[in-house]
This record gives structure tokens, sequence and C-alpha cells, in this order.
């Protein structure tokens, strides 16, 4: 369990930390700032944000260009293997038909602020679309959960590459987790 994925806020010299043997290294970046009495970050402190990754994604999807712009996009299916520490925390899951994946996708452009979406010539600005270059590369999929066997978790509709850390679960729920209007997608 001792194993930690840290987030610095802000970007600097890039750093590697490896993860779980056998992952891809994640590289980090830190940037040292406080708050000055206008609430405006100044180059002082540090501020860290730890992250334990659950788990790691198998996927048939290496390298850019394999995974679909959507995971809900493809019928593909793949397996999030659990870390033992952690696989009490499946308890019940296998009740639900749907679930929200959180990864992060540690092969993506931090640097990444603007980007043009698939079917749109425009610039966006990344927290407008859904990119996986983003400074902070926390990736969310809706997926189908197939089953559950020795804590490893058979989903379809993941657009995650193998090797991807899993940094949470949730359960979805349709009452909570849609916002009840059914409206088509900007396909963004």
């Amino acid at each position: 369990m001792g194993r930690e994925l840290r987030v610095f806020m802000a970007r600097s010299e890039g750093v590697t930390l490896p993860l779980w043997s056998g992952w891809q290294p994640c590289h980090l970046f830190s940037e040292r700032f406080s708050l000055n009495p206008d609430n405006v970050p100044t180059q002082e402190a540090v501020m860290t944000i730890a992250l334990h990754p659950i788990g790691y994604v198998r996927s048939p999807y290496k390298k850019q260009g394999d995974a679909p712009r959507q995971g809900r996009m493809s019928d593909t299916v793949s397996e999030i293997v659990i870390d033992p520490a952690y696989r009490d925390g499946l308890l019940g899951l296998d009740e639900r038909k749907h679930l929200i994946i959180l990864s992060w996708f540690d092969r993506a452009d931090r640097s990444t602020l603007r980007a043009i979406p698939p079917h749109d010539t425009a610039e966006h600005g990344v927290f407008a679309i859904r990119s996986p270059d983003r400074p902070n590369p926390i990736a969310i999929c809706l997926v189908d959960l197939l089953g559950i066997h020795d804590g490893v978790l058979r989903v379809r509709g993941l657009d995650a590459f193998d090797g991807t850390p899993v940094i949470d679960i949730k359960p979805y729920f349709a009452d909570i987790d849609s916002p009840g209007e059914e409206k088509k997608s900007e396909n963004r």
C-alpha cells in the first residue's frame, strides 16, 4: 500500500517517479508557490497532492492512436487489475452494471492548454473539451461492468492505454450522475 503518485501543483522541472513494477514512469512537475494577500500564487511554498493508485489497466491500446476518441464509442473489453491492498473496497461492486473509472493519463502532454477537438475547426481550451492532454491528466470514463474475478474487473468502453494507473472507481447512478436532460453531445 506504500505506492504513491505525487502530483505537484503547477509546472517546472520534470521529475520521473517510477510507480509499480512494469508500469511506465509517470512524469511529474513541481513549482514552489504560496498565496499573497490577494490569494494569488507566489513563488515560496509547495502544495502537494499525493494519489495512491488502486490498480492499473490491461487493454489492447498500447500507443497514441490505438484508443477510441471516447471509450463509450467502443465495444472493446479491458481489465482493471486492483492491487491486493485495495480489493476489500470491491465488496458490493458486482451489483453495479456501470462504473465511473478515474485514471491518470500518465502519457499525456501536461503542457497543453488549447486544442482542436475532432469534428471541429476551432481551437478550445482543454477545460472546454475532453482532450487527454491537460495540466492534470485525470481521466473519467463511464464503463459497463462485465464481471469481477480475483480482484480483476472486466469492463467494456474504457479508453485507457495498457498500464494506465487507476486512481478511483465509483458506481454510476443514473438519478444523480445524469442531469436529466437528453441533449445530444457536442462531440467534444
